[in-house]
């Protein structure tokens, strides 16, 4: 059974009335759209290559000037990582009609673009005592140790991947 179908028959077996479904690109299906309207529920869905019409008509109206967008920004830190977010909302009037025609009750079109800073730690634990130094690659990471022994440096490579 694949996702589309399987969807489907859950949604049967649910009392979605009042709730908001969300799913991915997948479930951006009319059949499934239908579904969860008929359920007296809402839905909030990826919008990706699956739909090339409405993603294509989506991309062009976003990139217009002449598009009349809302612009929400949001920004947090936590987590070890700082993200900001801007929220681009164009309401589905602006797109044409042979792109939302399959859509049933399509208000809106949500962008978010993510930036985000990423701070990780990592805690390593030497036989010997050691001087660090790291050298970042995009990946896999590099960790350098040198080692000190005797007058002599040793330095060894030590790589993962995140």
């Amino acid at each position: 059974m694949d996702e589309v179908r399987g969807a489907l028959e859950l949604l049967e077996w649910l009392s979605l009335e009042g709730c908001c479904v969300s799913g991915d690109s997948n479930f951006c299906d009319r059949n499934i759209i239908d579904k969860i309207i008929a359920s007296k529920a809402d839905y909030l869905l990826a919008l990706k290559g699956k739909s090339p019409v409405l993603l294509e008509a989506v991309s062009t109206a976003f990139s217009q000037e002449q598009t009349k967008k809302t612009v929400f920004q949001t920004e947090e830190t936590g987590h070890g990582r700082h993200e900001k977010r801007i929220y681009r909302v164009i309401q589905a009037e602006e797109l044409p009609q042979q792109a939302t025609q399959s859509y049933t009750q399509l208000r809106q079109i949500i962008e978010v673009t993510r930036f985000r800073t990423v701070t990780r730690i990592y805690q390593y634990i030497p036989r010997k005592r050691t001087i660090i130094s790291l050298a970042w690659m995009r990946s896999p990471r590099s960790l350098l140790i040198k080692s000190e022994n005797t007058g002599l440096s040793k330095t060894s490579c030590i790589t993962y991947w995140t």
